[in-house]
């Protein structure tokens, strides 16, 4: 299934999103049903979860102390998380994938995700840090930024977003997740500088508002941007590197997404059975 997902990295994501979908469908049910049988109320195999990649090939955004390009790592640990939804049966899970710079891919991003509409959008991005922290340093003959002052993940949701509550809501199970790994948020978003400051509305799991984030604030679904971490700090960039942190963190918003589904999905549409003609008082049929 990856394989055919990835033959698409550069076509719009709704072209993966409906991939992904017939591909599911064409298979057995012992086939589809790789999680375990529950009681739980998450009909996960119905349950749509968009993962937004930061950035484009064209736009790549953060550079890594090492001088990767950030949208490498959102790639890499958006496949990986990805696969993790389907295997535990997520099924409807797909990437969400554009091309250009600035503004209009962003805008694009948000008009995909309106179209396809799915239950929940996760946008995953990897993070640096502010110019005045920056230092330079020479790597493999080549002088380069970084700043090891900070590290750490963040979760960022909108006000403006009509599902304010509910992006809320899915921001802290997944950084209670994180925190329950072991992993602690940066807490960089709060420094005291008075034109860059974000809120901070969860202190305990690293949840701040950044309200005019567009894959955030356009979308008419609930949505969080999360940073896995900054690959501007020399010794995190290489440990988000490994399959092991890409793992736990797949697993993490794997875990989140269930949670959610199961607290916020919406109930089946009730089957209605059709009316049945009488005859003499007596049905007929």
């Amino acid at each position: 299934m990856r394989r055919q997902l990835l033959a698409g990295l550069q076509v719009v994501c709704m072209t993966v999103f409906l991939t992904v979908c017939a591909h599911a469908e064409d298979k057995t049910p012992s086939e589809t049903q790789t999680a375990p049988a529950t009681d739980d109320t998450c009909r996960r195999a119905s349950f749509k979860v968009l993962l937004d990649v930061g950035h484009t090939p064209d736009d790549p955004g953060a550079i890594s102390a090492h001088g990767n390009p950030e949208y490498g790592y959102n790639l890499s640990l958006a496949n990986l998380a990805m696969a993790q939804l389907i295997e535990a049966g997520f099924r409807q899970t797909a990437l969400l994938l554009v091309k250009g710079k600035g503004y209009g891919q962003l805008a694009q991003r948000a008009e995909i995700a309106n179209r396809v509409a799915p239950d929940l959008l996760l946008s995953i991005h990897h993070d640096s840090t502010r110019e005045r922290h920056i230092s330079r340093w020479e790597f493999a003959g080549v002088e380069r930024n970084y700043s090891d002052k900070f590290s750490g993940h963040s979760l960022f949701v909108s006000i403006k977003n009509k599902f304010y509550k509910r992006s809320v809501d899915f921001a802290k199970l997944l950084g209670r997740e994180l925190a329950t790994a072991g992993l602690q948020y940066t807490p960089q978003h709060a420094e005291d500088i008075p034109t860059a400051r974000l809120p901070l509305i969860d202190a305990e799991l690293g949840v701040y508002r950044y309200d005019n984030l567009v894959v955030l604030k356009d979308v008419r679904v609930p949505a969080v941007l999360f940073e896995a971490g900054l690959i501007i700090n020399r010794k995190e960039e290489l440990v988000l590197n490994t399959p092991e942190r890409r793992a736990l963190l797949a697993k993490a918003i794997t875990n989140a997404a269930l949670d959610y589904c199961k607290a916020h999905q919406a109930p089946p549409a009730p089957r209605f059975r059709p009316a049945v003609a009488k005859r003499n008082g007596k049905r007929s049929g």
